[in-house]
């Protein structure tokens, strides 16, 4: 630590203003980003924990105040275990009369979810790598003992949240209730019913714990600008145990919500079926959106890939349905839904 980041530190807590620490629902709605007058301070991701890039005479650091001490020191102790198995920031905890920061090195980077359309070879061999590793890390963390539900940890979605979630879907879907979904015009094996059934049943707890940041999506990956073959996992405030099939249903969904390679979604109910179309970008949406290649990428370990899909329905349908979107749901949402059956091996592949 320096008197520089001390400084950096210091102007933050006293320059934002309260309107920018505000902890966010985690909703749909956008939320408001800081950048000081000079450009030396500019907040990262306005999101339920607000993230800062300081400007020093060293060069950029980031400075997270996050939720206080407790939050603080779990992320920074969360790394040190990821760091064993998967590449991480360098960071430190600045200690500041009651505050605690977490301080971490800038990379000069870009979220592996933006190089799926940019660059699909840089993006497959990234993920490809991210994949062997969490299998590592997983083999490596996983908890010997019988599940137990007040083992696992959990962020803001909480087998409770994910519940009301399902309730919403299912009060949604009942109109076409028996109705079987087709994905371009193929059938997906599955049913409205039998999605919100088997989402209630994924909400039991799972048989397998094992170590993981607890938001891993592919925009917590950060690849080098200069060589995308060097990447690094971010934000571990919720590093800790976690339910296995819950840490790859958020991967899972964010390859469908994040990478740009699904377009021009269209949903209709013709002749007692939800009828769904989409168009996918390119070899690789066709490889990692219609077939089970990413989970293929987890084989031996002890995973459930229906219990997958069905956690993975009420994230899709909540992030993706806007709440006054017509029929059993937004179309982009249900070309989701079509495609994650196809990505846990439920259906046939195009």
């Amino acid at each position: 630590m320096t008197t520089d980041i001390d400084t950096a530190v210091a102007r933050v807590r006293a320059e934002v203003p309260a309107a920018y620490w505000q902890t966010t629902s985690d909703c749909h709605g956008p939320a408001p980003a800081y950048t000081s007058p000079d450009g030396a301070i500019r907040q990262l991701r306005p999101s339920s924990g607000p993230v800062f890039a300081a400007r020093t005479p060293a060069g950029e650091v980031i400075i997270k105040p996050g939720r206080g001490t407790a939050f603080a020191v779990r992320e920074h102790t969360g790394l040190q275990v990821l760091a064993r198995h998967v590449p991480v920031p360098a960071t430190a905890l600045h200690y500041q009369g009651e505050n605690t920061t977490l301080i971490a090195e800038h990379l000069d980077a870009v979220p592996l979810r933006d190089l799926a359309v940019t660059d699909p070879a840089a993006f497959e061999h990234v993920l490809g790598d991210l994949c062997a590793r969490l299998v590592h890390l997983a083999t490596a963390t996983a908890a010997a003992r019988p599940y137990r539900e007040q083992d696992a940890d959990h962020s803001l979605q909480t087998p409770a949240v994910l519940s009301g979630w399902v309730e919403d879907l299912a009060r949604r879907m009942r109109p076409w209730w028996n109705h079987p979904l087709h994905l371009n015009g193929q059938p997906t094996q599955l049913t409205c019913a039998g999605l919100v059934h088997l989402a209630r049943r994924s909400l039991a707890p799972g048989t397998h714990l094992a170590y993981n940041t607890g938001d891993l999506h592919l925009g917590n990956v950060l690849v080098d600008r200069a060589d995308p073959r060097r990447w690094r996992v971010i934000d571990a405030e919720f590093a800790g145990l976690r339910d296995l099939d819950q840490s790859l249903s958020k991967l899972v969904g964010s390859c469908l919500k994040h990478t740009g390679l699904l377009s021009e979604p269209a949903a209709t109910v013709p002749a007692g079926i939800v009828d769904i179309t989409c168009t996918l970008a390119g070899p690789l949406a066709e490889r990692l959106l219609a077939t089970p290649w990413l989970l293929d990428r987890f084989e031996g370990l002890p995973v459930v890939r229906g219990r997958i899909l069905g956690l993975l329905l009420p994230d899709l349908f909540f992030r993706l349905t806007p709440p006054d979107a017509p029929g059993p749901g937004g179309p982009y949402g249900l070309a989701a839904l079509a495609l994650g059956a196809r990505m846990t091996g439920h259906g046939p592949g195009r």
